[in-house]
């Protein structure tokens, strides 16, 4: 995957390691977190790891699929999320959606991110 790697003043949004895989797993598993979002909780460590591998293997010129990135405090280093986006394959549209973790819910983090990516 090249280099993607975005910064806001709080944030770092990069691509995701296999280190992420415990703390991508945790928020996955969280029902209230999971509730609207596309996947089952409880979301296995296994499952985490083999998706996290899929992302390692993204290349721009996939338009048509999903890039997920990680999103990560600067002051602490903990993985809080990921967002996602998707661009069209008339590479003119894109589609943005993000999963925060509980605790980072309701704090501008979600705002930050997104005028980061529109940015």
């Amino acid at each position: 995957m090249p280099e993607i790697r975005f910064e806001t003043e709080r944030l770092i949004i990069r691509p995701f390691e296999l280190t992420d895989a415990e703390a991508f797993s945790a928020y996955r598993s969280d029902v209230a977190v999971a509730r609207y979002q596309g996947w089952e909780a409880p979301y296995p460590l296994e499952k985490a790891i083999e998706f996290i591998q899929h992302m390692q293997q993204w290349k721009p010129e996939m338009l048509g699929e999903w890039l997920q990135l990680a999103i990560v405090r600067k002051d602490s280093g903990a993985m809080i999320g990921d967002c996602a986006f998707y661009i069209l394959k008339d590479g003119r549209q894109a589609e943005i959606g993000l999963t925060l973790t509980q605790d980072a819910q309701g704090v501008g983090f979600g705002r930050e991110v997104t005028r980061r990516l529109l940015a």
